[in-house]
């Protein structure tokens, strides 16, 4: 187990049900109990993951990609849906706001797959149809991986089929805190510098919060 997180053992009332002589039916109910006694007695440790990407392709003629990203991961031999990060417009090194939640269970294999693909309209990412967009690349790692690297960090070469992928993903992982208390601020601002040659500026805030290797994270931009 890794330093980025800690074990929760759930339960540990982990008791053999059922004997020789049971019926079938008895069978199929201690199965069901030992089943749900074991998935809760797992040990896991909630985790909060920040994705960042580093020369990507550009596939825009006009401007440089709109990247987003979306993590995978693996169910039943099928790849399912975690979430999707926000679309942040013409960068080809993205440092996204929107981090991912995953419960990591120390005693299961857990495949993921980190997909960035390039945003052809203005619409929110959680509205875009997948196969519409470009695919910048992809890579595979598994959780474990992560969580039990020394930096808490993995830098990943960002691959794909036709080779036309280039570029890393970088995925930072911490423990997520169990907290639920929220802080309220008030921004302003006034006589802001003037950066539009024909207009105003178009003003916005990003609020970034420090790690303990010094890097930082975005962790909310405004509209």
């Amino acid at each position: 187990m890794g330093p980025c997180c800690s074990v929760d053992k759930g339960g540990d009332d982990t008791r053999a049900v059922g004997g020789q002589n049971a019926s079938t039916e008895n069978e199929t109910v201690a199965a069901d109990v030992a089943a749900l006694v074991m998935s809760t007695s797992d040990p896991s440790s909630r985790l909060e993951i920040h994705v960042s990407a580093e020369g990507l392709r550009n596939t825009d003629k006009f401007s440089k990609s709109d990247p987003f990203c979306v993590l995978y991961t693996q169910e039943k031999g099928q790849w399912v849906e975690v979430g999707r990060t926000e679309v942040i417009g013409n960068n080809l090194s993205p440092k996204f706001v929107k981090s991912f939640h995953m419960n990591f269970f120390f005693e299961r294999l857990q495949p993921m797959r980190i997909s960035l693909l390039d945003a052809d309209d203005s619409a929110e990412s959680s509205r875009l149809n997948l196969q519409k967009q470009d695919f910048l690349g992809e890579a595979e790692f598994m959780l474990s991986q992560l969580a039990a690297s020394s930096s808490c960090k993995l830098t990943l070469p960002l691959t794909d089929t036709q080779k036309k992928a280039q570029g890393t993903v970088t995925l930072r992982v911490e423990e997520a805190s169990n907290s639920n208390a929220q802080a309220t601020l008030v921004l302003r601002a006034e006589q802001l510098d003037k950066k539009d040659f024909l207009g105003k500026s178009d003003p916005f805030v990003v609020i970034s919060r420090s790690n303990e290797d010094g890097s930082q994270d975005k962790v909310y931009r405004t509209e």
